[in-house]
């Protein structure tokens, strides 16, 4: 699901832009060798699982500037959030049905001086 998540995030011009490389987009933590400023983080949790599964996703942006992570937030927001299930994100038979939007975390400072802006999805699949 992560890997057709991030595919569908890839398609997203104005959300790519806004991180410092094109790739900057991880599934659960940045790899040590990135040098990149701003990005974004994803992961997840499984919540139920019998027919439909469904995962709670939970979206870190770090930047240095902190306008930055609210830009990002809101267009996370606006290309994702899907309450009605009218969009379906998917590759062959992989497919998320529906994501909408639980809450926003916050934003917080890392120990590094970055700022951190939490977000969380449902997804189902």
């Amino acid at each position: 699901m992560i890997k057709l998540l991030r595919q569908h995030l890839f398609k997203n011009g104005t959300l790519i832009s806004m991180l410092d490389k094109s790739d900057g987009i991880f599934y659960i933590d940045k790899p040590i060798d990135r040098d990149d400023k701003t990005y974004l983080v994803i992961k997840d949790k499984l919540l139920s699982g019998r027919y439909i599964e469904e995962y709670q996703l939970t979206f870190h942006i770090i930047s240095p500037a902190p306008q930055k992570v609210k830009d990002i937030e809101r267009e996370l927001i606006d290309y994702l959030n899907d309450p009605r299930g009218e969009k379906i994100i998917r590759d062959g038979n992989k497919f998320i049905s529906n994501i909408k939007v639980l809450q926003g975390g916050g934003t917080t400072r890392t120990k590094e001086g970055d700022f951190l802006g939490v977000i969380y999805f449902i997804a189902k699949i």
